[in-house]
């Protein structure tokens, strides 16, 4: 799965048929995907680039996503500890 966007419910190349991301997330291994936030996961092979525009969060650049993803300020510092793995 290269990006998934829970509000409408489909994913890039895939077709998805979870009702929540927690669904999801269980479904995932872990040392490959994590939530970011309280709507987004990441799959480790697609992260481009990182920026920290504070101590309290991360931007996330992802290969083929246009935007940029932000961690929470609550799920900073445990991204910092599974992309150390």
């Amino acid at each position: 799965m290269d990006w998934f966007l829970p509000s409408i419910n489909w994913a890039k190349n895939h077709v998805v048929s979870y009702e929540t991301l927690k669904e999801l997330e269980e479904e995932l291994d872990p040392q490959a995907f994590f939530r970011i936030n309280r709507s987004e996961l990441v799959h480790r092979p697609f992260i481009e680039k990182l920026d920290r525009p504070d101590k309290n969060s991360i931007c996330i650049s992802l290969h083929g996503f246009p935007e940029q993803l932000i961690t929470s300020q609550a799920l900073t510092a445990a991204f910092r500890n599974w992309l150390e793995f």
